[in-house]
């Protein structure tokens, strides 16, 4: 096989996702299959509880989102953030190298120990041979225990490489030398732009590339692990999880519930956002409808590979917002006190259960409705809109964000422009305050997705034609 620099740019202008080896590599096998086996032994979920249900089990508002400092983040383009399940170890991609940072002029694998004297991540240092080599190296995913890593690509003898997933496991003080586990099914040929395996190691979720069976340009499928320890056929995961777009920088969570991954085929305010979804059963393609994860996170520049890290309980993803791929990072959700979209208008204090401490509530916004086809704001929309202000301390504000949405009524290039239209009408609504006007408003339209309410219903659908408000405290 020719040695060729095979890290490809998907996902309209932006992720680096990681790499493919191709020139032998054209198409998916063609026993791909879309849907799940038999259908038989399906779990239903609709009683179990997921962790992560929706976005605001995952990111909370008034959460302050930070860019690594120079020990991870440099010149180059940082990529593929993963923490150990101890919280001690970071691991990332580094792209492209220089002489003086790296072994090769490809992606390689980095790693950080956490220092807890200095209370941050240390000087990161080229993880070197064997599993950085001339070819593009990275890292997957991590096992349960933290002693297993899962890499892209299959590490062949002579140092070529060929298309797949390998493994390495760390032996006394050094990690072996990548084995290969991935499976002829579906791989000979396939275009495919990163993957993830679950902490079990029984899932396995990959972006492909596949003309006849995709929804999309890359798509999701899932390979599952048997008792055999063999690998199943790959599922494609659903046109619920799929669009016409790109779908791709998986990740599950441990839970092995909720999928996240990027996509530039669901609206948004970028080239790519990162979403969320809910398996709903153990078909793998049934979800729920994938969830924006947001402002806070996604900018009007792309953003990619999500990691929830339950070892230092922060979240981690990549953005390009300031020109080079940066890795940043927040805090997971603690029992914060932040503004959600519910009924206008409840303005209270709340005492906290470890003291008599009085905290001041920001008021919360309910979405505001609109009539069918219209951006219009109605007189009674406007009077709850003008109660809310009246109610609301700005300067304990940061930034307003307002999201709109549509039912489905209409195609979807009709109710993505319907969704901004709504939203910008709020926003221009609340900039005519001259106190609003002077806190920082961000819109964005999600079209028809994010439903809150039964489409087939017109009482469900006067409850998606809305705009969200959301306060973000300081």
């Amino acid at each position: 096989m020719k040695k060729n620099k095979v890290f490809i740019v998907i996902l309209l202008s932006f992720v680096l996702i990681h790499s493919e080896i191709s020139g032998q590599l054209s198409s998916f096998a063609s026993n791909i299959s879309e849907s799940g086996g038999n259908g038989t032994n399906q779990k239903n979920y609709s009683n179990d509880k997921p962790r992560y249900r929706t976005v605001s089990d995952v990111i909370k508002s008034n959460q302050k989102v930070t860019r690594l400092d120079k020990n991870i983040n440099t010149d180059e383009h940082e990529m593929g953030p993963l923490v150990s399940p101890d919280g001690k170890t970071f691991y990332f991609s580094r792209y492209p190298t220089s002489a003086q940072l790296g072994l090769s002029g490809d992606e390689d694998i980095w790693y950080s120990k956490w220092d807890e004297q200095e209370k941050q991540w240390s000087m990161a240092e080229n993880i070197g041979a064997p599993l950085n080599n001339d070819y593009p190296n990275f890292i997957s995913s991590i096992s349960g225990d933290g002693k297993t890593i899962y890499l892209g690509n299959c590490y062949l003898k002579g140092g070529k490489m060929a298309n797949g997933v390998s493994m390495s496991r760390y032996k006394d003080t050094s990690w072996t030398f990548p084995e290969n586990i991935l499976m002829e099914k579906g791989m000979k040929s396939a275009k495919w732009g990163g993957c993830y395996i679950s902490s079990s190691g029984k899932f396995l979720i990959m972006s492909c590339m596949q003309e006849k069976k995709n929804f999309g340009a890359y798509d999701l499928y899932i390979y599952k692990k048997g008792a055999d320890n063999k690998w199943s056929d790959p599922v494609n995961l659903g046109s619920v999880i799929n669009s016409k777009g790109a779908e791709s920088a998986p990740f599950l969570s441990s839970d092995e519930m909720t999928i996240f991954f990027t996509s530039d085929g669901m609206g948004g305010s970028g080239g790519t956002d990162i979403f969320m979804s809910v398996r709903l059963d153990d078909s793998w393609t049934n979800w729920t409808k994938p969830e924006n994860l947001g402002t806070l996170i996604n900018t009007d520049k792309n953003e990619s590979f999500f990691f929830l890290s339950e070892g230092d309980h922060k979240i981690y993803f990549c953005s390009d917002k300031e020109g080079n791929n940066d890795i940043l990072s927040l805090e997971t959700p603690q029992a914060e006190n932040t503004a959600t979209s519910s009924p206008i208008v409840n303005h209270e204090e709340k005492t906290t259960e470890k003291s008599n401490e009085t905290i001041p509530e920001i008021p919360s916004v309910g979405p505001v409705r609109f009539a069918s086809n219209s951006s219009v704001i109605s007189e009674a929309e406007a009077e709850n809109l003008r109660k809310t202000l009246n109610l609301t301390d700005v300067s304990l504000l940061k930034m307003i964000e307002v999201n709109g949405y549509a039912d489905e009524t209409g195609s979807d290039e009709l109710n993505d422009a319907l969704s901004v239209r709504r939203a910008n009408a709020v926003a221009q609504f609340l900039a005519k305050n001259k106190e609003f006007a002077k806190v920082k408003i961000l819109t964005k339209g999600f079209g028809s997705r994010n439903d809150v309410g039964d489409n087939k219903t017109e009482e469900g659908k006067a409850l998606n034609r809305r705009a969200e408000i959301k306060l973000v405290k300081k």
